[in-house]
């Protein structure tokens, strides 16, 4: 991440363009954004290596909690709550399991969050969550709930 400054907002010298006089210019302050002639935002270069800045609407979603669990212990798995400062306006969770590490993940079900939470039920050695998200939010923590079911 990186700040990107782009011009913005008419100069001094463009005003007469865009007003016949100056009561026809916005009541705003004199430090608002509309005045500068710049304005520095947040940025990253996506996948395809393309500039974006991080403001307007957000879209799709997604992060992965990943490999949970114990060599020596099945742990079954019922819960996951994710902790939002601003929830996202849906969200859904894939949750993944594997026996033994280095076989690969097998996909689960898919659960909706609902009341805070995602609800799903996976007895195994390992674990993964993958939680898809729409629109902005801000997730601060998540809860996990599981218990060890039984030494392999």
């Amino acid at each position: 991440l990186f700040e990107y400054t782009r011009p913005l907002g008419p100069t001094y010298d463009q005003l007469g363009d865009s007003f016949a006089t100056y009561d026809d210019l916005p009541t705003i302050p004199y430090d608002a954004v509309f005045w500068s002639a710049r304005v520095t935002k947040l940025a990253t270069f996506n996948p395809a290596n393309r500039l974006q800045t991080l403001d307007g609407e957000p879209g799709p979603s997604e992060l992965v909690l990943w490999t949970m669990g114990q060599e020596d212990q099945f742990t079954f798995m019922q819960r996951a709550r994710p902790r939002f400062l601003r929830a996202p306006t849906s969200a859904q969770q894939v949750n993944s399991y594997a026996r033994n590490l280095g076989e690969g993940f097998r996909r689960d079900r898919t659960a909706t969050l609902t009341d805070g939470r995602f609800d799903f039920e996976r007895d195994d050695r390992w674990h993964s969550l993958r939680w898809n998200f729409e629109g902005e939010l801000e997730l601060v923590g998540v809860s996990i709930s599981g218990r060890g079911s039984g030494l392999e």
